[in-house]
């Protein structure tokens, strides 16, 4: 079919409109997934930004560790030497560390040497025993009833049938002074080391060297706690510190130190208050030579006088791989003398003193002395007289194992200074005591040079003609 001019010219037209409109559409899509890529690609940009920002940020806050390793490391060797100081000391001077060596105790007066401590090794050191001051209940502190009246039979409560008596060595023989450990006693070996280390370690930390290195620090109240575990001591302190860069603001926060020492501080402590217990409730107990778990008692002899230091130390305790001591000073205490005249000698309750003279008017006298081998104690009296002698052993405990010396010296009517050679007993004092009925009054002694114990005996006197 054959078209005509005009129509084929309008339908050029519409053609060319169709594709117009096309064109349009499709330079709308573009520029609208153009649009998208734009958005996505400037959030992208922008989260990232604001992340690296925000991390920045938070590093330019916050200290490294590495700044703060100097720091620590300072604080933790203060705590350390403050520490290892404080457990030495306190165990030289019997659990104690005083004021003028920046702990709690105050200093002893020199009006107490030798009464309350002693000087050891350039330390005040305290009594951890004291001898007996007072009577407990049949227990009595002087002579002549000490330790107790009838020294060392017993004699057990009975009302028909008795058991025969025994010898008991049991006794008041002073006071356990040893500075307890935990802090419900008045005087603790814990609170003395928790002042003295908490000083000692605030003391010691030299902020200055730190604030030349561009940091200022914001303290809070440090608290320091020693506890004491099954084999070992640790030490806590407690000591919130902010520190801050004053040139990029950045700061970090320390707080808890801590460091642990092989010292069995607990049980030491509870030994040996354990053994002096032992020592001070029984005049036989040896102290020095006992042991306990693996500690051992080094006895130092004649410090002051006769009193005298224990070392106790354990193996299992060390600060620097050197052992642990803990040192305590005790003072002398009395020797007890056993009782004379006890159950296996009653001989004596019946002895008559007595000296003769023959017809001549030689007078042969008793004579007392004190024989060695066993140590004995002897009335020989003259020739004639009946009983003809006696002797009676003598023995003592010393509670602190001093070696005894054996006395006597006559009281009545006549007193002379005691002695352990022989002495005789004159006519005219035998004459004198049978006229007015009297007794001879001797007493027998037992010292370690420093204390003593005595017996005082009484025995009727006679003077007879021999023939």
């Amino acid at each position: 079919m054959i078209m005509k001019n005009s129509e084929k010219l309008g339908s050029a037209s519409f053609f060319q409109s169709f594709l117009s409109s096309r064109a349009q559409v499709s330079g709308m899509l573009i520029l609208a997934t153009l649009l998208v890529f734009f958005f996505a690609a400037l959030y992208y940009i922008t989260t990232t930004y604001i992340r690296s920002t925000g991390e920045a940020t938070i590093s330019r806050q916050q200290l490294s560790e590495t700044e703060l390793v100097p720091l620590r490391t300072h604080i933790q060797d203060c705590l350390d030497l403050a520490s290892r100081n404080g457990l030495a000391l306190a165990g030289f001077q019997g659990g104690l560390i005083y004021r003028s060596q920046q702990g709690p105790h105050p200093d002893p007066n020199q009006a107490d040497l030798g009464y309350t401590y002693l000087t050891y090794d350039g330390k005040n050191l305290p009594y951890a025993i004291i001898p007996p001051q007072e009577t407990l209940g049949p227990y009595q502190s002087d002579p002549p009833e000490y330790p107790w009246d009838g020294f060392p039979e017993y004699q057990a409560p009975c009302t028909e049938t008795c058991p025969g008596r025994i010898n008991l060595t049991k006794a008041f023989a002073g006071y356990n002074l040893l500075t307890k450990l935990g802090k419900n006693f008045s005087i603790s070996m814990q609170d003395q080391l928790e002042d003295y280390i908490l000083t000692k370690t605030t003391t010691c930390i030299d902020w200055q060297q730190f604030t030349n290195k561009n940091l200022e620090f914001s303290k809070g109240t440090p608290m320091l706690n020693v506890s004491i575990a099954q084999a070992s001591t640790i030490i806590t302190l407690d000591y919130p510190i902010e520190a801050t860069n004053t040139i990029t603001g950045a700061h970090a926060t320390l707080r808890a130190f801590a460091i642990e020492y092989t010292v069995r501080l607990g049980q030491m402590i509870s030994f040996t208050s354990d053994i002096i217990d032992a020592d001070i409730s029984d005049l036989a107990f040896n102290l020095s030579a006992s042991a306990a778990e693996s500690l051992t008692f080094e006895r130092k002899n004649r410090i002051r006088g006769l009193d005298y230091v224990i070392i106790t130390t354990d193996p299992h305790s060390t600060i620097l791989e050197t052992p642990y001591e803990l040192r305590f000073a005790i003072r002398n205490r009395r020797p007890a003398l056993y009782l004379l005249n006890d159950s296996t000698h009653p001989e004596i309750n019946t002895f008559i003193i007595c000296g003769s003279k023959d017809a001549d008017g030689n007078y042969d006298p008793p004579k007392l002395s004190i024989r060695e081998s066993p140590t004995q104690f002897c009335i020989i009296n003259g020739a004639g007289c009946d009983p003809t002698g006696i002797c009676a052993p003598l023995n003592a405990l010393d509670p602190d194992d001093n070696p005894p010396l054996y006395t006597y010296k006559l009281d009545n009517p006549e007193s002379t200074a005691p002695t352990s050679g022989q002495t005789t007993v004159s006519e005219g004092t035998l004459a004198f005591l049978q006229l007015n009925n009297e007794r001879l009054e001797l007493t027998v002694n037992v010292t370690d040079g420093e204390h003593a114990d005595s017996q005082t005996l009484r025995f009727p006197a006679t003077l007879i003609a021999r023939t």
